[in-house]
This record gives structure tokens, C-alpha cells and sequence, in this order.
């Protein structure tokens, strides 16, 4: 599970350090095009977003139980597929879900 943590959140990263890099080679090289600066922000600040719902839900998964909560079976289906999507991903493993509409929420320690 480590190694997939880790593969998911180095893939932000490389996103996030070549696109800073980019910026600054054109900064030095004095032929930046202002006009591409948003689109590399964009793509900073959305990776930035995706390693930290990785982070949030690593935290969320280490936490000592808490009280049993009403909860949304497709929230817990949907935090357990982040963590588990890394796995799958690496392994070349396809998967899909269907969750049915209407569910009634259940009883469970969310975490």
C-alpha cells in the first residue's frame, strides 16, 4: 500500500516540478509567454488539490475509531476506491462500480 501512497503522490509532484521548472528556464532564458502562465498554474494547483485529498484520506484512515455515524454507502465506496486506485492502477487491475441510487445510509465508523 506504501508503494502505491507513494507512486500516487510522486505523480502530482513530477507534474508540479516541471511545470514550476518550465516557468523558471523561461523566466532566466527571457522568452517567458504570459499567456501559458495560466494553464501551468491551473496544473500546479490541481495536482497540489490531488495530493491533498491522497493526504486527507491517509489521515481519515489512521484515525483511532470515532463514534459510529449515519453514513452514505457511495462516500465510503468512493473514499476506499482513492485509496485503493493506486493499487489497482499499478497492478493493471480494471475496475468499475455501480452503485445503486437511494441506498439508506448505514451505521458504521466512517474511517
Amino acid at each position: 500500500m506504501a508503494t502505491g501512497i507513494a507512486h500516487e503522490i510522486n505523480q502530482p509532484l513530477s507534474i508540479i516540478s516541471m511545470a514550476a521548472e518550465g516557468i523558471l528556464r523561461d523566466i532566466k532564458k527571457k522568452r517567458l509567454d504570459v499567456s501559458l502562465l495560466p494553464n501551468d498554474i491551473e496544473d500546479i494547483s490541481n495536482n497540489v488539490q490531488r495530493i491533498d485529498r491522497l493526504i486527507t484520506h491517509m489521515r481519515t484512515y489512521a484515525r483511532q475509531p470515532e463514534e459510529w455515524q449515519s453514513v452514505e454507502p457511495a462516500e465510503l465506496l468512493n473514499d476506499a476506491f482513492v485509496m485503493l486506485g493506486a493499487q489497482f492502477r499499478m497492478h493493471n487491475i480494471a475496475f468499475s462500480r455501480e452503485i445503486k441510487e437511494g441506498l439508506p445510509a448505514i451505521e458504521v465508523d466512517p474511517h
